[in-house]
């Protein structure tokens, strides 16, 4: 019994990682966040971001779960806004985060915005509700309300 509790485990964390990879992937494609890297090519050194149609792609899939763009057979080191990846991840059903009733991939994709945007909140940044509201939403391309973000917030802290 306890082998097929230890692969129920071991199943539900891969679907958990899968779930928080395509809800990544999907702000990544919508432009919602951007992923860098460094190319260290001599005539062309410097950081750019991947184009988001790219995190559609076989290679977007396969970069995002090793972490690394190949940049003409270099690897590199794939680059994130602070936060996005974790508030993803703990937006995920079961990290305690997604609010009750309402559209959970609405609140998500709300979290991981609020996230990459005010990584120590936006009372730290000397933003109003108003006004953090009004960038999320601008963000996420969906109408948040007030209340519907502070109560998403107030689950995952």
């Amino acid at each position: 019994m306890e082998r097929g509790a230890e692969t129920e485990g071991q199943e539900a964390e891969w679907q958990a990682l899968n779930d928080a990879v395509v809800q990544v992937q999907g702000l990544l494609a919508q432009g919602k966040v951007g992923g860098f890297y460094v190319s260290r090519r001599a005539r062309d050194p410097g950081m750019f971001r991947l184009p988001d149609h790219f995190w559609l792609l076989a290679e977007g899939t396969t970069a995002l779960l090793c972490g690394e763009f190949h940049d003409m057979g270099q690897p590199s080191p794939l680059l994130f806004q602070r936060g996005v990846i974790e508030a993803a991840l703990m937006a995920q059903p079961g990290a305690g985060s997604q609010a009750k009733g309402g559209r959970p991939r609405k609140v998500d994709a709300a979290l991981a915005v609020y996230a990459a945007i005010y990584p120590a909140g936006h009372e730290a940044a000397g933003v109003t509700w108003k006004e953090a509201v009004a960038r999320v939403s601008s963000e996420t391309g969906e109408r948040i309300a007030v209340g519907t973000l502070r109560d998403a917030l107030k689950t995952t802290r």
